[in-house]
């Protein structure tokens, strides 16, 4: 047994640029149990894959910002907040950091993930099952659905939308009706992938927030596999003195700069990243 576990720690630190073997391990991540299958998952692609990144910059953000969807739109980054009393949805200087508009979303709901879409932007609710749906200009309501999962993450996917709910399944989304058209299965080796949250689709692939963790899931939409996992666990670093600093959480491409900004609830910073592909 020894061996064998010299063996995978020896794969898992020899992981490198060149390498299409992608490992992780994390008691924070949740699978189904499996008897046949290792603790230790190892997943394999063909293609280029982000496997990694390199910090460009870090903004500083507002304090008591519990980030659950971030996004860029026109060149400018929204943000959606959570915590009952402390929802909002806003528009931020990516620059700066500093706060350009914002929606405060009625203490009753739970504010979740965001996407914009058909130059509409829909908005979830964690356990009230609502999505409300704004203008992204004046952030006046247009309209409202309703659906039967809990709320987490929001993406826009081609013409359609994606959605997590802290399962393993994405869900496929109607936007004009919000109805639900078809549930994908997210694995990892196989095995049932759960707390997704905050997702970002970008050039074919999805990103995703595992919560709880401080790793983006890379998935293949169309079949749910997940083909690579990203560690951004050394960014805490910038936020050891922050004692509210809770989940990793919130991912934003900006096209721009082929760069991403990624955060964490109640962190006092964004993170500019420009990801490394093999």
């Amino acid at each position: 047994m020894k061996y064998i576990l010299f063996i995978m720690l020896f794969l898992m630190l020899s992981c490198s640029k060149s390498n299409e073997a992608y490992v992780v391990e994390d008691k924070n991540i949740k699978m189904d149990t499996n008897e046949n299958q290792s603790d230790r998952l190892f997943v394999t692609k063909n293609v280029p894959l982000p496997y990694d990144y390199e910090l460009v910059r870090v903004i500083p953000k507002e304090p008591k910002a519990y980030t659950q969807g971030l996004l860029f739109h026109n060149g400018q980054l929204y943000e959606s907040t959570g915590q009952y009393g402390r929802s909002s949805v806003r528009i931020v200087d990516h620059k700066t950091g500093k706060v350009l508009k914002t929606k405060k979303i009625s203490p009753q709901y739970f504010g979740e993930g965001i996407a914009i879409i058909n130059d509409k932007l829909y908005m979830l609710t964690w356990t009230s099952r609502t999505c409300f749906v704004f203008d992204p200009n004046s952030f006046k309501e247009i309209e409202s659905f309703t659906y039967p999962s809990e709320g987490w993450g929001l993406a826009d996917y081609g013409d359609k939308l994606i959605k997590s709910d802290g399962s393993y399944f994405l869900r496929i989304i109607d936007p004009e009706t919000f109805r639900e058209e078809k549930a994908i299965t997210v694995v990892l080796n196989g095995r049932p992938l759960t707390n997704l949250n905050e997702l970002e689709y970008v050039n074919g692939l999805l990103y995703a927030n595992i919560y709880m963790s401080d790793k983006i899931a890379v998935i293949e939409p169309e079949t749910g596999e997940v083909l690579s996992i990203i560690d951004f666990g050394t960014l805490r670093s910038y936020e050891e003195n922050n004692k509210d600093a809770e989940a990793f959480n919130g991912i934003a491409y900006n096209p721009a700069t082929d760069t991403f900004y990624v955060t964490g609830k109640d962190w006092l910073n964004y993170f500019e990243v420009k990801l490394l592909f093999n």
